[in-house]
């Protein structure tokens, strides 16, 4: 959720410093993962993922310094 306020805030014309990478990323380490419970959570967060994105579309006008990777 945090890329979204950052997108939103970008978006409302904040001007925005990133000071170190590091605080952005973190891994993810898990010993053993259900594939059939990790393809649905992952099916169901780029559903999500899209419809804020096409919310965040609607509510601003597209600024081209503003990108979401």
């Amino acid at each position: 959720m945090f890329s979204f306020t950052m997108l939103e805030l970008c978006l409302q014309e904040y001007r925005l410093v990133v000071l170190d990478g590091g605080f952005l990323v973190h891994a993810d380490i898990r010993q053993k993962k259900d594939s059939v419970k990790h393809y649905r959570a992952e099916k169901l967060n780029w559903q999500r993922y899209y419809k804020i994105i096409a919310r965040l579309k609607m509510k601003y006008k597209d600024n081209p310094r503003c990108k979401v990777s």
